[in-house]
This record gives structure tokens, sequence and C-alpha cells, in this order.
């Protein structure tokens, strides 16, 4: 089968949880036997990354790229271009809802996908809310190890670490921890959205936006989470897969990609509370109680991700 996706860019131009998410949706169906081809609205040139062939769409789609696929697929809040062509075609349109911002409920409204992928539980409980006749398929982001064995880190894990410095990721949590715990490292990861805020104090560390999340897992002993808006939280999800204690708000999105007891849960304000886990995680004894219980979680979210994506290849094999 062939499927055509409609993105506004794709992986490593781009590293946002719904590029990434859909990348790796489209590379399980490569790896199922099925062509794949992605038009971007920011991509420049052409390439091919892990057998998913990436055109830009200044060049356009070709009529007969249109005409022998079985499906389009896209992110609803630039389904315009998708929907209308979807329906002139007579293929379904598949529509990957990784936010509930209102540009994108609002696109939904007007473009309806024939079959919706929300990202969590909460996600497609809105979804519903929505549109309660609408077909909403639940897939979360797949969680992937991102090494076979640990890359060589040459400081070390030992960073307490936040990636994306932006306020809707908690970047003031972040900076309120590593002034009041000056004994420890802290690693500002930048993100690929949100205005980035860059402060120099002696234990930070500042890194680029890089797609080689391994060493940044190589090299933290703590993953912060203090979101104010997140859907799910794959970078979460991944540092369980790693065995990496999490400390995250208690967003339903972060409730869902982490279980009850995959994490500690602190309101993001609630500074004083922040302080309080890692001091628990400086005892050996409490850290290796934390470690074991994000590895027990990243061992179900591996398993989860498996079923997922053979859904999600299934979902899309019965479409022909």
């Amino acid at each position: 089968m062939r499927f055509l996706a409609y993105l506004h860019s794709y992986p490593p131009l781009r590293l946002l949880g719904g590029e990434m998410m859909t990348s790796r949706l489209l590379e399980a169906l490569v790896d199922a036997g099925h062509e794949v081809k992605v038009l971007a609205q920011a991509t420049r040139h052409e390439f091919t990354r892990n057998g998913v062939r990436v055109v830009p769409r200044r060049l356009n789609v070709s009529r007969g790229d249109l005409f022998s696929t079985n499906a389009l697929i896209s992110h609803p809040e630039i389904a315009h271009f998708v929907s209308s062509r979807a329906s002139a075609l007579g293929v379904p349109y598949v529509g990957i809802v990784h936010n509930l911002n209102e540009p994108t409920l609002e696109e939904i409204r007007r473009f309806r996908p024939d079959i919706t992928i929300a990202n969590a539980i909460p996600t497609q409980d809105a979804l519903k809310r929505l549109h309660p006749e609408a077909d909403v398929r639940l897939i979360r982001p797949p969680s992937l190890p991102a090494w076979t064995r640990p890359p060589s880190a040459p400081l070390g894990r030992h960073f307490v670490t936040l990636v994306n410095l932006s306020p809707a990721k908690g970047v003031e949590t972040f900076y309120a921890l590593a002034q009041a715990r000056p004994d420890l490292h802290f690693l500002g990861v930048l993100g690929g959205y949100g205005e980035q805020e860059r402060r120099r104090l002696p234990n930070v560390t500042i890194m680029g936006q890089t797609e080689d999340m391994g060493l940044v897992y190589a090299m933290s002993r703590v993953i912060l989470m203090p979101s104010h808006l997140e859907t799910y939280g794959l970078v979460a999800a991944e540092a369980c897969l790693h065995g990496i204690p999490v400390i995250a708000s208690g967003l339903p999105g972060l409730l869902d990609a982490l279980g009850p007891s995959g994490a500690s849960y602190v309101d993001h304000e609630n500074i004083d509370g922040w302080l309080d886990v890692l001091a628990e995680l400086d005892d050996p004894e409490g850290y290796a109680r934390a470690a074991a219980a994000a590895s027990a979680r990243g061992e179900y979210l591996a398993a989860r991700s498996r079923v997922d994506l053979d859904s999600w290849v299934s979902m899309l094999e019965g479409l022909a």
C-alpha cells in the first residue's frame, strides 16, 4: 500500500513531539512493507529517513502520488490541504492529534478526519466531547530506547535535566531548583518551540537542541517535567525506558504516560515539594527505589508501544 502524509516538517529538521510521534508511526508502515511519502511545508530539500521519503511542499505533489495513495495522513491544524483532496479522491483522511490547542480544535471542527488518532486518553476524551460520533482511536507516542547500550557520556550520569527551556515546560521551576540546590548539576536542553530562556548559573549547563537523546539520557540522573502544558510527555516516558527517575507536574497527559507510580508528582508552583523529592533522591536507597519504579514503567511502555504500533499498521492496512 501507499500512504501520503502532509506535515509542517519532519525529523531531524524539527524535533517536536508531534513530529517525533508521527515519524515513528510512518516508519512502522515502512517496516511493514508499505511505501510512505511526506510532503513537508518547511523542508527545502528532499531526503529519506528510515525509509520515509520527505519532499518539500514547494514541489507540490504529483497526480500519481495522489491517485495511488490509500490514505492521506496529516496533523489537523494544517489539514485544509489534505481534507479537500481526500474527499475528491475518495480516500480516508487520518488526522494525528498531538495537542488540544484552539487552532487544532477549530480545524477539526472544519475538516473532520475520517479517523482521528489521539495521543493520550485525555486527548481522546476531549475529542470525543468535541464530536461524539467521530472515530477516535488511541495510539500513544511510541516509546523507543535511545540506545542498545548506553553511549559514552564524558560527564557521567549526574545531571538534573529539563528538555525545552520554555515557560510552558516549566523553565521557572528548573531555574528555581538550580538556585536552591547549588550542589547539584543541572542540564537544560533547548527545545524546538517556545521562547527559550537561557540564564547563567554556575551549576547549569545549556545544551543545544539535539536528536541525540541517547546522550541526554546517558548524562541525566533525574528528568524534570514541571510542565504547565503537556498532552503526553514523550521525554518522560523514554526516561523511564532508561531507568531514570522522573519528577513531574500532575497534568492528565503526564499521568497517562507515567502511571500512578512511575514518577513523583508535584505541582509546578510548589518549589519546596520539588526540593523535597530531590532530597529523597540524594539518598542512594531512595534513588534506587525511584529508578526501579521508572524501569518497571519503562518495560510496560515498551510493550504497550509494540502493541500500539501493530494496531496502527493494522488500522491503516484495513483501509485498502
